[in-house]
């Protein structure tokens, strides 16, 4: 993560801190709920790891048959692997090493294991998915909230418009289209250079068209149901001031559906996003699930979709454990 990411994250840290007084408050209602429910986001990983290793014993042993393999070699590559001993057995050996965070070796890419290739490409996912999640919440939050006061109104037709093309067209259209115009005719960045972290934003752009369009469609639906509550024409008729009414009690009150979308999004984004990574020549991990399932690589197959399992938990969590913060009324 670069200073741009940095800066981000202390941002929002800040804004936690000032909103409610203290870092120690927000705790308090947070944590209760993110430990309530992780009993059940761990089973629910378990779950998925045994569907994920029965399906793929029900495709193969994961020996590639192609070529001139004998009987001898394909004897020992089993026994090497350990896929010569009983089903219950191989199924605690790969959950114990899912539990204990093994190393996993790759049957395919030799002297790699799991964590080398988490380490050598999620970041890559990660650095591409943060970047259209702070242009997708950046700007769809604010459009949305605009569109939702300007009802009716040009502003809003146009931000509806946006919204619409945000969700109908591909995001490989929009990547190829970055690559032909901005890349190879403008030549305002070059399209499979990484190292620098400018360029990355482009195809950010290209992923986070549909959470953007998502969450400013979302956004601008809520506000103007909050808009139209009995607390806020109260509010009003008390002498509130505008800002006040829009910020503190309906912005606050219209955010909850948008942070329940927000989780399982950022969990999908931040994995990568196979076509945009294509495009643009990014060696993200969807692109290793990819060819992991080409070659019938069972460790990287159950590690990936684990992993991926795992984080899209974990965002669904945070999400669950952020209502009593948004929403007072959860409180108890």
């Amino acid at each position: 993560m670069n200073w741009v990411g940095g800066t981000f994250l202390v941002a929002v840290l800040a804004l936690l801190v000032w909103r409610w007084r203290s870092v120690a408050t927000f705790v308090v209602l947070f944590l209760p709920g993110l430990l309530k429910k992780l009993p059940v986001a761990l089973l629910t990983m378990w779950f998925v790891a045994t569907l994920v290793f029965f399906g793929t014993k029900m495709v193969g042993d994961g020996v590639m048959t192609e070529g001139r393999m004998d009987e001898i070699t394909r004897q020992n590559l089993m026994k090497q692997w350990g896929m010569d001993r009983p089903l219950h057995v191989q199924y605690f050996d790969q959950m114990t090493k899912l539990a204990v965070l093994d190393t996993m070796p790759s049957r395919v890419q030799q002297n790699k294991t799991m964590r080398d290739i988490l380490r050598d490409h999620f970041p890559h996912s990660a650095a591409l998915g943060w970047r259209a999640i702070v242009l997708a919440v950046s700007l769809g939050i604010p459009i949305g909230m605009i569109c939702a006061l300007f009802h009716n109104r040009w502003v809003d037709q146009g931000g509806t418009g946006l919204a619409l093309l945000g969700v109908s067209v591909p995001n490989f259209i929009i990547a190829s289209l970055a690559v032909y115009f901005l890349a190879r005719r403008l030549k305002w960045f070059e399209a499979t250079n990484w190292t620098d972290p400018v360029n990355m934003w482009i195809p950010a752009i290209a992923l986070g068209a549909f959470p953007f369009a998502a969450i400013l469609r979302l956004t601008r639906a809520s506000m103007l149901d909050a808009l139209s509550e009995d607390y806020v024409r109260t509010a009003r008729a008390k002498g509130v001031a505008e800002w006040k009414v829009i910020v503190r009690h309906t912005l606050r009150n219209a955010l909850s559906p948008v942070v329940t979308v927000l989780g399982p999004i950022t969990a999908g984004v931040l994995t990568g996003s196979l076509v945009v990574e294509k495009i643009f020549v990014i060696p993200g991990i969807g692109d290793m699930f990819v060819k992991s399932v080409q070659n019938r690589d069972l460790p990287l197959i159950m590690g990936i979709s684990v992993f991926y399992c795992a984080l899209l938990v974990f965002m669904n969590l945070v999400v669950d454990a952020l209502y009593p913060v948004l929403n007072p009324k959860l409180r108890q």
